[in-house]
């Protein structure tokens, strides 16, 4: 077999991304691999492209840890050579054919048009409902989609790895004997297109085929999103805002998990601490545009509410914290003893709901294979989920360090009392009840086990 390789390596803010491809000339197809980091997962991604096809993912491998992603990344970086050419890149198997035709593009009063379409349409059972699998990068790429496709606007979105732009205007032969319908969630070519998109874009394709948004109530709101980059391995994860309250201002977001499922979206509510150009911003998704008879993606800077001013100095106009500055640019205020409780409660029914999914992972792999690196491990483990309890508590506790001293040491909104005295209750062969401030310790203290295999008294560290 005669291989020819071309690794590509960059870096987001210093963390690691790695693209390799190489070409297996026997066959005459290219491979490429992308390797990365999603949530708490280690994933090494491969895709093939045929003669005058589009590319495929062929396998998708899940590590057990970062030091064993790591070897198998190196083990590319020896083993091939690299080349310089694509030749086998096209944007559609079928001249002719389309997954919808476009009558018209994506303009300011189409993102209008689409804030309302999520705030009113759009819910945490959304995906359920339409029974659409997805991870947390999908739900982005999906109701762009989607609305593009009851709109008959023009859209495309960067495949992973081979950069190839899929399109409203791509087909697959795959897809010729489809039936198609004028509703979408019918249209079985559309919902192909979708599945075809999902496989082979993920968070860092989001991250390319996105730019910062200026931060006002007229230029972000509801379908814009917060993107993470950051972490060894370039960990991706994204939330889209569907609501944005004023009394009491709050900035409502769902997201999905990993693996990719048909499941009920998390709904909770974002206060970003920070911004960083590379790591973690708030952004809108990037237009397509013809030009030459072909399409391509608008230039962040060509798009009009295209702005950097959120990771500039001046953005913060007087406040001392950013989350503050943030909702002043968005024409809110703060009111901290509301958030504070509001905070408060998500926490609390975090943590109450661990009881339950604790619960049906220890019972599922009881009987089932859940061994690290299978989808039932990442079905019922809870390292992400434990993360964003943690992550939680660290903004109740700031929260409640902002208030008056005289609420502070009031019964109703005292932190420490609240988290002694709301207890609830784990069921194993034996009935323990804890209470919030005891399993916020043994949870800091790396006591807790995010194994669905392990016992249940071993899941809450007793």
């Amino acid at each position: 077999m005669r291989i020819l390789f071309l690794c590509v390596f960059f870096s987001i803010n210093s963390l690691s991304l790695v693209e390799y491809q190489f070409r297996d000339y026997n066959k005459n197809q290219d491979h490429y691999i992308v390797a990365y980091q999603e949530l708490h997962r280690w994933i090494i991604d491969e895709y093939v492209i045929k003669t005058n096809s589009l590319q495929e993912r062929v396998s998708q491998t899940v590590f057990k840890s970062y030091l064993e992603w790591e070897q198998a990344v190196s083990k590319y970086s020896r083993k091939h050579k690299p080349i310089i050419n694509n030749t086998n890149l096209i944007e559609s198997e079928l001249l002719g054919r389309s997954i919808w035709k476009e009558k018209d593009t994506w303009s300011l009063e189409w993102e209008s048009k689409y804030r309302a379409w999520v705030k009113k349409e759009v819910d945490k059972h959304f995906f359920k409902k339409f029974n659409i699998a997805t991870d947390c990068a999908d739900v982005l790429f999906v109701l762009r989609w989607i609305f593009s496709r009851i709109n008959h606007l023009a859209i495309g979105n960067t495949l992973a790895g081979s950069g190839t732009l899929f399109t409203n205007r791509s087909f697959k032969r795959s897809w010729r004997g489809l039936r198609r319908n004028k509703t979408w969630y019918k249209d079985k070519v559309f919902l192909a297109s979708l599945n075809y998109l999902m496989n082979n874009t993920w968070t860092g394709s989001l991250y390319k085929d996105s730019f910062p948004v200026k931060i006002s109530r007229e230029t972000f709101g509801e379908g814009n999103f917060f993107l993470t980059m950051r972490g060894a391995g370039n960990m991706g994860h994204t939330t889209i805002i569907y609501d944005i309250e004023e009394s009491p201002s709050s900035i409502k977001t769902m997201y999905s998990d990993v693996p990719r499922a048909v499941r009920t979206l998390v709904a909770t509510t974002t206060a970003p601490r920070f911004v960083d150009p590379y790591s973690y911003s708030m952004r809108s998704m990037k237009w397509i545009k013809k030009k030459k008879r072909k399409w391509e993606i608008v230039a962040s800077k060509d798009h009009p509410h295209y702005s950097e001013e959120q990771f500039q100095d001046s953005f913060m106009n007087g406040f001392d914290d950013f989350y503050n500055a943030f909702l002043n640019h968005l024409g809110l205020t703060l009111d901290y003893p509301s958030h504070y409780l509001s905070q408060r409660k998500n926490l609390t029914k975090m943590i109450k709901d661990r009881v339950i999914y604790v619960r049906e992972g220890f019972e599922f792999c009881r009987e089932n294979n859940c061994d690290v690196g299978t989808q039932n491990y990442d079905n019922y483990s809870s390292p992400f989920r434990d993360s964003k309890i943690l992550e939680k508590s660290q903004v109740v506790k700031e929260n409640f360090e902002r208030l008056d001293q005289s609420l502070q040491e009031s019964d109703y909104y005292n932190l420490e009392r609240y988290l002694n005295n709301t207890s609830f209750n784990v069921e194993t062969d034996t009935s323990y009840q804890f209470n919030l401030s005891k399993f916020l310790t043994l949870l800091e203290s790396e006591k807790v086990s995010h194994d669905p295999r392990d016992t249940i008294e071993m899941r809450w560290g007793l």
